[in-house]
């Protein structure tokens, strides 16, 4: 129920509310889970609340099973770069190992880098997302990098990068498409 409370206020924009529960369910005793930390760390984001953020990464370090869930990873690393620490969410993302990278991971590092403006970092990461972890880039990969190859010097960069994304089939997609 907690962790429902949590995830329902932080989707609804009541970042604030959310992390009043969280706090409260720590008061009365209840662990937080993985659940619990992949759900408010994007409010400690969005609020700008990187010492809370950092202090659930604190906590998760300490638990060998929070610090090997990909979600809680990948919530620690857009957390990170929504706080404009790419150093640190690289560190969070280099942590966990190729195969445990899931692809909400790879998005929110690759996104992380085109929203601070290290474009060659993430058109680096784009290509190693799929030649060397075997992971298909989604609707949110490409929004996230195509600015990147947008504000990238080679034009022939960005023709191919346009045939991907036709030959993908996600030339209709409207996020893709403002990207």
């Amino acid at each position: 129920t907690w962790n429902t409370m949590i995830s329902l206020l932080v989707q609804g924009g009541r970042c604030a509310e959310a992390v009043e529960v969280l706090y409260d369910m720590v008061a009365l005793g209840v662990r937080p889970d993985g659940v619990t930390f992949a759900s408010a760390l994007p409010a400690c984001s969005r609020l700008e609340m990187l010492a809370l953020g950092r202090e659930i990464h604190a906590v998760v370090l300490k638990d060998a099973d929070l610090a090997a869930n990909s979600f809680v990873a990948s919530a620690l690393v857009d957390m990170y770069a929504g706080n404009e620490r790419v150093g640190n969410a690289r560190n969070v993302f280099d942590m966990v190992p190729e195969p445990g990278r899931q692809l909400g991971m790879w998005n929110a590092m690759i996104c992380g880098y085109a929203q601070a403006g290290m474009d060659a970092e993430a058109l680096q990461l784009f290509s190693r997302m799929e030649a060397e972890a075997g992971c298909a880039p989604s609707e949110t990969t490409m929004s996230g990098v195509l600015p990147a190859c947008a504000r990238s010097e080679g034009l022939a960069g960005k023709e191919a990068m346009h045939g991907y994304v036709v030959k993908r089939g996600m030339a209709g997609n409207r996020f893709v498409q403002n990207a």
